[in-house]
């Protein structure tokens, strides 16, 4: 059963903005092949489309490989901060183009498009152990094994693309689910067949508790909160996880929330509050 065994204050994990690197290298778990996302292009208000390069013990073997390449319309992928594309036997890479999901077998040279009924696929998430590919959406998680078939579907609504993650045992999955409709903020675990494995609260007001009450006239669908750079942020993020980061090997999740560092003051007709932004990390067992 998953549990919570530490919380505490931490800094900012460290991780590149994908777009502002000029190319990220995931290497397989036996350390014989890389895939390598590289000259990334904004096509679309933010979303990005890399170009991919398959490496062989540092020889580029791209070309041997045409038919993974031509999966992808103009000849680009979509590659998330949450990607792991690699399956555990290192046989099998998952990509995401413009053309739908797909499972390509290094060694066969094959290609099988996934079904892509679940919409829009939110990362693409090996098990670092099991033969499971996670595919998860705004609707539930779709688990496929290698050979591209359905084995379960883990059931969500969630109103936004969701961040889930593989737990290091790789038997148990994830979702950070923010939302407050009738629970705090909590983790939903799933096992590798998509049935439901347990819940923990990470409720942000206890997590990293403040004068809530003092701040309760900040409107929280307007963008109120002065960050430290002076960007200003909606004020649902003094109630809501803003971002979500996972170092599997450790089990630990990162989380992110903004917190007032002064009273509220009026400006031009409007309340505002400057926050500045702050981590927790939550180490989770098994």
């Amino acid at each position: 059963m998953p549990a919570l065994k530490r919380c505490t204050v931490v800094r900012r994990p460290t991780m590149a903005k994908p777009h502002l690197a000029p190319s990220v290298v995931l290497p397989s778990p036996d350390g014989k092949f890389t895939v390598e996302f590289c000259e990334p292009a904004e096509w679309h208000m933010g979303a990005w489309i890399w170009k991919l390069r398959l490496i062989h013990e540092d020889v580029d073997i791209t070309s041997r490989h045409l038919a993974l390449i031509q999966a992808a319309e103009y000849g680009r992928f979509f590659y998330e901060s949450t990607l792991q594309p690699w399956s555990a036997d290192s046989r099998k890479i998952a990509v995401k183009s413009f053309t739908g999901i797909h499972l390509y077998d290094i060694y066969e040279r094959t290609l099988r498009l996934l079904d892509s009924s679940m919409g829009f696929a939110s990362s693409l998430q090996w098990s670092p152990v099991l033969d499971r590919l996670l595919v998860p959406g705004m609707d539930g998680g779709y688990l496929f094994d290698g050979s591209g078939e359905v084995q379960g579907i883990a059931r969500w609504q969630m109103s936004e693309l969701p961040d889930t993650f593989w737990m290091a045992s790789g038997d148990l999955f994830f979702l950070v689910d923010r939302t407050r409709n009738s629970s705090p903020p909590h983790l939903a675990f799933f096992d590798s067949n998509g049935e439901p494995a347990g819940i923990i609260d990470v409720d942000p007001d206890i997590l990293l508790s403040y004068k809530k009450e003092a701040y309760a006239d900040l409107a929280r669908d307007q963008h109120v909160l002065v960050t430290s750079r002076g960007g200003l942020a909606v004020g649902s993020l003094l109630d809501t996880w803003a971002e979500a980061q996972f170092d599997q090997s450790a089990n630990t999740l990162y989380l992110s929330i903004y917190r007032p560092t002064g009273e509220p003051y009026w400006r031009e007709g409007n309340l505002y509050c400057k926050v500045r932004e702050q981590w927790v990390g939550i180490e989770l067992a098994p």
